[in-house]
């Protein structure tokens, strides 16, 4: 049986907070990543924003940011990203709708696509006329049948419900077009969230990617394929930029705020800027500069070398040294300019002592992990006790000399228990994910 898009969102809503959950346990610091090497163009970028966020899309790392937990306006197309996010909860995108005069009121903005009471028109439509011609009576029709669907007096209301389920905490909606109006805030934070929820909706992702449309519903007064209101995004424009795989922009009296994916074989990265000026060729000349910047910064994994120095770490744990600790995070990056080449001997980690707690015979500390005088992040390192170890772990039967542990690991000392520190951790890992496989399969038969 063909499932509804409104369960299928409930589902994955539950299933993204499963995955943050686990996330949550088997990650490092969510601090601003430092960059390692030279910045190919010495600009200071950031003096040109009074906002900004990059982020690394396969790795979650801010690769810069400038005031992104402060408080702005929000106006423009990210709005409409919020309308198609919560829309597709309740509606099919192959799902035909009936206008009425009631579902293009009330509008809000200046810009249509010529939407008229009596015309039929797929779902899939209505969002590529709201996400790709930026048609704002599409985002009033689409937010009223969505309403209607879900049984709900007020679509706005819907659309801070999965802001909430989003984790945007900072963020409030008050209309469904993009519209200005004082009291629609959010943060450069939230606004992350939005584009990662997006990006990982395959459908809508598709449509925000698309420089043209071909119609699915043939309708007098409307026209049959649209092209890319936002002219980074179609190629025939002289702004046109391939890395860009979607687009969102707003104008305000002051600034103009620019949401982007840029993405290429190597990187994929959300850029959000609110740029002051309000020029548009300026602020997409910005993210041009912003591409060239970061687009060809590589993701070097040095898991290896910051578990060889954990296991040289020692620190005072109830009044007994402890060595041999073992990072709880099984894959470690470091961000590099291009050009930049590791060396290895340069890494350091430096372990907090104050940071120490133990429970249960499990102790964890903090540790900084630095290249030179760099700093790349924190670490979070464990080390288990021989008795801990022991109580999780089944006996093993007696070994005879040639079924015996290798020098290398045998000749750790306490360093040994690190094996079962990972043990636990992968354990921890599988039941987080049986949980979510659980989850799902009791969400589909609940919804069906």
């Amino acid at each position: 049986m063909k499932r509804g898009a409104r369960g299928w969102g409930k589902i994955w809503t539950a299933l993204i907070a499963a995955a943050a959950l686990l996330g949550t346990t088997l990650s490092a610091s969510a601090a601003t990543l430092h960059i390692l090497g030279t910045a190919p163009d010495s600009k200071n970028l950031q003096e040109d924003c009074e906002i900004l966020l990059i982020s690394d899309n396969k790795t979650g790392a801010v690769l810069t940011e400038k005031n992104a937990g402060e408080k702005t306006t929000l106006i423009g197309g990210t709005v409409r990203w919020m309308v198609a996010l919560t829309a597709v909860d309740h509606l099919e995108l192959s799902e035909e709708v009936t206008l009425e005069a009631a579902d293009l009121e009330p509008f809000q903005g200046n810009r249509k696509i010529g939407l008229r009471a009596g015309q039929t028109l797929t779902v899939r439509d209505l969002l590529a006329a709201m996400m790709v011609d930026c048609a704002q009576d599409a985002a009033v029709a689409l937010a009223n049948k969505a309403a209607q669907k879900a049984g709900a007096d007020d679509f706005v209301a819907l659309m801070n419900e999965k802001a909430a389920e989003l984790g945007m905490k900072d963020t409030t909606f008050k209309n469904a077009t993009g519209a200005l109006d004082s009291g629609q805030v959010t943060t450069a934070n939230d606004q992350l969230l939005l584009a990662r929820a997006l990006y990982a909706n395959e459908d809508l992702s598709e449509i925000l990617s698309l420089s043209s449309y071909t119609m699915e519903s043939d309708n007098r007064n409307l026209p049959s394929s649209i092209r890319n209101f936002l002219t980074i995004m179609d190629p025939q424009e002289d702004d046109y930029n391939s890395l860009i795989q979607a687009a969102s922009r707003g104008s305000g009296s002051e600034t103009t705020y620019i949401a982007a994916r840029a993405k290429n074989d190597q990187n994929d990265l959300t850029i959000l800027f609110w740029a002051g000026s309000t020029s548009v060729s300026a602020s997409y000349s910005l993210l041009e500069d912003f591409c060239s910047q970061y687009m060809g910064i590589q993701m070097l994994d040095v898991s290896g070398q910051v578990e060889e120095l954990a296991a040289g770490v020692t620190a005072t744990v109830s009044g007994k040294e402890v060595s041999g600790w073992t990072p709880i995070v099984k894959s470690i990056t470091a961000a590099a300019y291009p050009g930049f080449e590791l060396d290895t001997a340069q890494l350091r980690l430096t372990a907090d002592a104050e940071s120490v707690k133990e429970e249960n015979g499990t102790a964890t500390m903090t540790a900084r992990l630095t290249y030179g005088e760099t700093e790349i992040g924190s670490v979070v390192l464990q080390a288990v006790s021989q008795e801990a170890s022991a109580q999780t772990s089944p006996a093993a039967p007696p070994q005879s000399p040639a079924e015996s542990q290798p020098a290398s690991e045998t000749e750790q000392g306490s360093g040994g228990n690190g094996g079962a520190g990972w043990i636990l951790i992968t354990l921890a890992a599988a039941v987080v994910a049986g949980a979510v496989i659980v989850l799902g399969k009791f969400l589909q038969k609940k919804i069906k």
